[in-house]
């Protein structure tokens, strides 16, 4: 194997699901935006399971600081992971539901995925990161202007104050105050992003592809 193709390879494995347990340091687009708050976040060490729970709150469709985002009303927030305990994700999805009023939404599934990243910080303040893919729902190619497919191939959730996350997988833990369910205080943003990691293998590409064209 050449040093090129090796590196291809290793970039490759980098953006299809990586098993490094480091945060993925996402960039979340402006819009469209859908924010959650309220959310239990749950690990279990003996099923592998990694549940966060709460509540959509609000779609923010233009960006734009002068119009408020829309208010969603019954809007649900779930992610359903498989995570061992190393912290590799190995299967999962979101989904996130309500109605959106200010636009003639009923209540539906606004948006879908399944799992292709996962990432976490290991210290300080618990912050967990995720990459769904096969986007799916109203708001994934249909309904208003500003819909997720239109701007990246991928959502990309950030779920903040996950409080006594220790940093890793190795056991079970909460973030619920005195293990009440309920009482989870985290909070995310679901929004288009790019995979990590495949900016920087197309720009890699990219550039072999035109230095055998130059050598050919």
């Amino acid at each position: 194997m050449t040093g090129r193709l090796a590196l291809v390879v290793g970039l490759l494995g980098m953006a299809s699901g990586s098993a490094l347990a480091t945060p993925l340091n996402l960039q979340l687009q402006s819009h469209p935006d859908i924010a959650s708050s309220q959310i239990d976040v749950t690990y279990n060490a003996g099923t592998l399971a990694l549940l966060a729970n709460g509540f959509s709150i609000s779609y923010e469709d233009d960006g734009l600081v002068a119009t408020p985002a829309h208010p969603i009303f019954g809007g649900l927030f779930a992610i359903n992971l498989t995570v061992n305990n190393a912290g590799v994700a190995t299967g999962g999805t979101l989904t996130i539901s309500g109605a959106i009023p200010d636009l003639s939404i009923p209540n539906q599934t606004l948006l879908s995925g399944t799992i292709s990243q996962f990432g976490f910080t290991t210290s300080g303040v618990g912050r967990l990161e995720f990459v769904f893919g096969g986007l799916g729902g109203l708001l994934a190619s249909a309904g208003p202007d500003g819909h997720y497919l239109t701007h990246a191939p991928f959502a990309g959730v950030i779920l903040n104050n996950v409080v006594n996350f220790p940093g890793n997988f190795n056991s079970s833990w909460n973030n619920l105050v005195n293990g009440v369910p309920g009482t989870g205080t985290a909070v995310s943003d679901t929004a288009p992003t790019p995979a990590p990691g495949a900016a920087a293998l197309l720009a890699l590409g990219a550039g072999f592809a035109c230095r055998r064209r130059r050598t050919a």
